[in-house]
């Protein structure tokens, strides 16, 4: 594959980076992820199942947050993912074009 091919995927893939990012401060996850800690210590509290209307709310409140963050950490690393596999293709070329001199 030419090496103008692998430039021109890296070039396309990078477009996505700003919305990716737009996404996940639009979904606040650093907010999220707080929210998470907190809930996960409000469980570990002796008196948090005594409360049991209470504590189902909680928890699928913290399991909403979790699959937020999991759904946008698995597409960031899919991301990644393909980022490494592009370097890895041009690497590859390059050695290649090497060879052949």
């Amino acid at each position: 594959m030419a090496l103008i091919e692998f430039d021109n995927y890296k070039t396309q893939l990078m477009t996505f980076r700003t919305p990716l990012e737009e996404i996940r401060a639009s979904l606040d996850l650093e907010g999220k992820q707080q929210r998470i800690i907190e809930m996960e210590r409000q469980m570990e509290e002796p008196a948090f199942w005594d409360d049991p209307e209470k504590s189902a709310k909680i928890m699928k409140e913290l399991n909403s947050l979790k699959s937020s963050v999991s759904r946008y950490n698995s597409l960031r690393s899919q991301f990644e993912d393909i980022e490494t596999l592009i370097e890895m293709g041009q690497e590859e070329d390059d050695e290649e074009q090497k060879e052949d001199d």
